[in-house]
């Protein structure tokens, strides 16, 4: 078994571990577990999908939705930690806000539980065992000049992106994800060195700081359209805090556009 599928395995079975976990109680640690495990099993997926041409859309689309569900749950955490942040940093009081956002937080909770509770035993070897063989029979040093020469075509992807990076932020995430995931597999990466590798890796943290900050933001300009009148003190401060967050999005955003520009 080459060290693509070892990879595989070991993501499937994080992600098998994390669902019981999930089942059990969902928290912060066992979500994130299970979408980082989730993304880097599905970048072997997307890796044999466009390389060696299998199609297993039917059978990882359970996978995807417990994905998905986890995600909203995910993101309803973090905005709760940045509220919590900014709250105490800049003194904004919003606490009808803050109960709108635990109680999303609620049901989020329920609903990946939920989710968790779907046997995936059965996708999971179907996958396993009708489109994961194309990868078998390759060697090491065969897949690593075959990832080699993908992650190379998916660095270009991103950089022709690049110029309107504003408005496809979210997709030069998902491609440089793909990249770096694979990358940091291979025996001997001709693509980037130590150093480019670990500026990749600050160009991923900052979109995902970006990310945050954006779910937060449009959460609260959502609750303060439509829940807040101009005369209410959480109103002056939800605007007060719009700003910043808007600030504060800009520049994990410009942060990331300046590291991809100085690789």
């Amino acid at each position: 078994m080459n060290y693509l599928l070892r990879y595989f395995r070991e993501q499937e079975n994080i992600i098998l571990q994390q669902l019981v976990l999930i089942r059990q109680l969902p928290g912060k640690k066992p979500v994130h577990d299970l979408r980082v495990a989730y993304k880097k099993w599905r970048t072997v997926l997307r890796f044999a999908e466009e390389e060696c041409k299998p199609n297993c859309h039917p059978e990882i689309a359970t996978v995807r939705t417990i994905f998905r569900i986890a995600g909203i749950y995910r993101d309803e955490e973090m905005s709760d930690v940045l509220l919590k942040k900014y709250s105490k940093k800049e003194k904004c009081l919003l606490p009808s806000f803050q109960q709108y956002l635990r109680a999303l937080k609620s049901i989020g909770r329920v609903q990946t539980k939920a989710a968790a509770l779907t046997d995936i035993h059965s996708c999971l070897l179907s996958i396993q065992h009708n489109h994961l063989p194309v990868l078998a029979d390759y060697t090491d040093a065969g897949l690593n000049d075959l990832i080699q020469t993908y992650t190379s075509r998916k660095w270009k992807e991103c950089l022709s992106m690049q110029e309107h990076f504003n408005k496809k932020a979210h997709a030069i995430r998902k491609e440089l994800k793909q990249v770096y995931y694979l990358l940091l597999l291979c025996q001997v990466n001709t693509l980037f060195d130590d150093g480019q590798m670990k500026q990749l890796d600050q160009i991923l943290n900052a979109l995902g700081n970006w990310h945050d900050h954006e779910v937060l933001h449009q959460r609260l300009r959502y609750f303060r359209k439509n829940m807040l009148v101009k005369e209410m003190e959480e109103y002056g401060q939800a605007i007060k805090l719009e700003a910043l967050l808007k600030l504060e999005r800009e520049g994990w955003l410009l942060k990331a556009d300046e590291g991809l520009k100085e690789m």
